[in-house]
């Protein structure tokens, strides 16, 4: 008998410490938006050192970008020869838009040398 006693008392121990108050459900809210992942775009211009258009590309904000073609070349003049050496902004990490010029090293042009005794 005294087993079946406290066994009682043990149970509505129990019963008391699991509180209902205590277990708190969170309202359900209907104002909730969920905002969807947006994906951004930005506009890489390539120009050459005239401003002359040689590619435009809309990418993904944040990518990298590869000019598609050959590299740009530039006339000789009367006076000097140019080398593409590359591009006055980096290719990686786009995250605005962005206007890129294309680099050229000029080199002097020797016209011909006549040599008088």
């Amino acid at each position: 008998m005294k087993k079946f006693w406290f066994l009682g008392l043990l149970s509505f121990l129990f019963l008391v410490s699991c509180d209902q108050e205590s277990v708190k459900e969170e309202p359900i809210k209907e104002d909730v938006v969920v905002e969807e992942n947006k994906i951004e775009y930005v506009e890489v211009t390539f120009l050459d050192y005239d401003d002359t258009l040689l590619y435009k590309e809309t990418i993904e904000k944040g990518k990298d970008i590869v000019y598609p073609y050959e590299n740009p070349k530039r006339e000789s003049d009367e006076e000097y020869s140019y080398t593409f050496t590359g591009w006055d902004n980096e290719l990686v990490h786009i995250d605005s838009n962005l206007v890129i010029h294309a680099l050229y090293e000029k080199t002097a042009i020797w016209g011909n040398i006549i040599w008088f005794d």
